[in-house]
């Protein structure tokens, strides 16, 4: 099963697709620093505000990870505690296990890693497990639990490190974050681009995401393709150090996307190519996306210092029609 991902700006603007979500609240330093640091994508949601949304069944479709749904059944199982929910979820796009070379932004040699947040009760899963007779997997003194029934061979594992903080992913990136939480190793608070964007998340955010370099440069190729063909393309691609993107839906649904650039003139620069790409795309008549087009073509776009930025509102409409027919996910 393909990992699904946050890189929506990508999608959101090359496609002319965008979708809301609304309040991703701040992690606490202890949750990011299980994560690794060699991550390609990161996301945190709100799941406690997301679920007010009438929209969130497309957003739990489309956007959220898989492994999410999988581990709510579980929790929901018979003799399981009633009071156990996921609150907050922070997933990652990390290198597979099985990666020969570093990926250069694809997907096909990387995994999802989840770390979720609520009320669990390590016990009852525990005893859950003893009185089916099923057997956990033992590394180093921590109980991993395989989600789909099996010995943890392939699936999905669930690992409590609390009460509160259960980490989910196949058994080696399980078992590297183990290794991280014991100070065998750098986390993504060592990451130097990273960390800081991550600092920086918006706590009244339901969603909130950041990509590396490398798909960053991608994202932005994608956004504007026309630039392709000239000379220098790659050279001004290269400028950008990550994408972020956060949405609010406190008042109405807003989204801002965000390319951190190498400096104000590059910030500068794409955001008058961006206007100029948008501005063409509107006067093409009979291409698809045309009422996505004429939505972005409000899209308020400017730079700020080293920042390109461009805040886009929606309807509870809009959003839910763009997630049935479009969706956000790494595929």
């Amino acid at each position: 099963m393909n990992p699904k991902m946050m890189y929506m700006a990508v999608i959101v603007l090359a496609s002319f697709a965008w979708a809301s979500a609304a309040r991703a609240g701040s992690l606490p330093t202890e949750v990011i620093g299980i994560f690794p640091p060699d991550v390609a994508e990161f996301a945190i949601a709100d799941l406690q505000q997301a679920r007010s949304l009438a929209w969130f069944p497309q957003l739990q479709k489309k956007v959220l990870p898989d492994q999410l749904r999988q581990f709510e059944l579980f929790l929901a199982s018979p003799g399981m505690d009633r009071d156990s929910r996921v609150e907050q979820l922070a997933w990652a796009l990390v290198p597979g296990s099985s990666a020969s070379q570093p990926s250069q932004g694809g997907t096909d040699s990387q995994e999802t890693v989840i770390v979720a947040i609520g009320q669990f009760s390590p016990d009852s899963t525990a005893a859950y497990f003893k009185a089916r007779k099923r057997t956990a997997v033992n590394v180093r003194d921590h109980f991993l639990y395989p989600l789909n029934g099996g010995s943890g061979v392939g699936g999905t594992l669930v690992w409590f490190l609390n009460s509160t903080v259960a980490v989910l992913g196949e058994r080696k990136q399980v078992e590297r974050l183990i290794s991280i939480n014991d100070n065998e190793g750098p986390n993504l608070l060592n990451n130097p681009s990273m960390a800081p964007l991550i600092s920086q998340a918006n706590p009244h955010s339901v969603i909130w995401g950041v990509l590396n370099s490398t798909r960053a440069n991608l994202e932005m190729q994608s956004i504007l393709p026309g630039l392709a063909g000239f000379s220098q393309s790659q050279q001004l691609f290269s400028t950008v150090h990550a994408f972020t993107l956060e949405i609010d839906a406190d008042r109405g649904t807003q989204s801002i996307f965000e390319a951190i650039c190498a400096s104000p003139d590059d910030a500068s620069m794409f955001a008058t190519l961006l206007q100029a790409a948008l501005l063409y795309q509107a006067t093409r008549t009979g291409q698809p996306n045309q009422d996505m087009t004429a939505l972005l073509s409000q899209a308020k776009i400017a730079a700020s210092t080293d920042r390109l930025d461009v805040i886009l509102a929606l309807t509870n409409d809009q959003v839910v029609d763009l997630l049935q027919r479009n969706g956000l996910s790494s595929h």
